[in-house]
């Protein structure tokens, strides 16, 4: 097999992990949304010092995905 093909197979792997990392991420509850079960409610408490547009998780999902992408860009631009 041709490292072409192993780069290919591993820009793969990577973009299906930051995908995943990225699902994890759009189905967490933001920490400033609380949910009481006895009045089946949803409280929102917004302060400006705890609110992140985004954890850890998302950025290096996204940053796994961004990097499959440009290592199969260079894969294909090397192979033709």
């Amino acid at each position: 097999m041709s490292y072409l093909l192993w780069a290919e197979l591993a820009a793969y792997a990577l973009g299906t992990v930051g995908g995943g990392l990225l699902f994890l991420e759009f189905f967490q509850m933001p920490p400033y949304i609380t949910y009481n079960e006895d009045r089946d409610r949803y409280r929102i408490t917004v302060m400006q010092d705890n609110i992140d547009e985004y954890t850890s998780l998302g950025r290096a999902g996204a940053l796994m995905l961004a990097g499959s992408f440009a290592l199969l860009f260079t894969v294909r631009l090397l192979g033709a």
